[in-house]
């Protein structure tokens, strides 16, 4: 799961697992948020495909400097948008999976995408 930030300047971990913008707490708790949405994200896809799957979170950030080291947001890794085609390529944070898992993701994401009103006109 992605989520893009348009935020500008340094973004940092507060020792808290949350964020800090140019040194002082953002507007709203940014890492507990995606949490959430990881976590209904994740069971809804549980019960769509039957399978427990780990879904990863990452927060890109393409316009600020990012220094949280990963861990120190939790299971949500920040990057750079110049490093998340590099991020994704590394296999120390990934999980290989068959044609079939494929396959019951990509259903079950369309399922939940056609509950959606906002993907209605997609």
């Amino acid at each position: 799961m992605i989520d893009v930030e348009n935020w500008k300047g340094t973004v940092k971990a507060d020792g808290k697992a949350e964020l800090l913008l140019n040194g002082k707490p953002a507007d709203k708790p940014t890492i507990k948020n995606m949490l959430v949405a990881v976590m209904n994200f994740q069971n809804k896809l549980k019960a769509l495909a039957e399978k427990d799957y780990f879904v990863r979170a990452l927060l890109v950030f393409p316009s600020a400097y990012v220094e949280a080291d990963f861990g120190s947001t939790r299971h949500i890794h920040c990057l750079r948008d110049d490093r998340l085609i590099d991020y994704i390529q590394n296999k120390t944070f990934a999980q290989t999976l068959n044609t079939n898992d494929i396959d019951q993701i990509t259903r079950a994401t369309l399922q939940l995408a056609g509950m959606d009103k906002r993907f209605a006109n997609v």
